[in-house]
């Protein structure tokens, strides 16, 4: 699963991204990046400085079909957005 996101910041051009997916529950199941330096700037599906998701836990085994919260975080030295989304897994 690839994550489209449009990353912007007044402070820096190179923001700290987290990525994480999370069971409904509220377990951790992947980290994807924790505090990484993007550039601003928008990040579509099919580029390959994207942030994506193999379907795998961080254990590496096959995460099971079903639906999971991405948690993203985005922060510079004044401010942090965070968003969280619901996606469904389905291999």
């Amino acid at each position: 699963m690839q994550i489209e996101f449009r990353l912007s910041s007044d402070r820096t051009r190179y923001p700290k991204i987290t990525a994480k997916i999370y069971t409904v529950n509220g377990t951790l199941v992947r980290t994807i990046t924790s505090n990484t330096p993007m550039l601003k700037g928008n990040y579509q599906a099919g580029e390959t400085e994207t942030l994506y998701w193999d379907g795998r836990t961080d254990e590496g085994r096959l995460a099971r079909n079903g639906r999971y919260l991405i948690q993203l975080i985005a922060e510079d030295t004044k401010s942090r957005e965070e968003i969280l989304k619901s996606i469904v897994l389905i291999k």
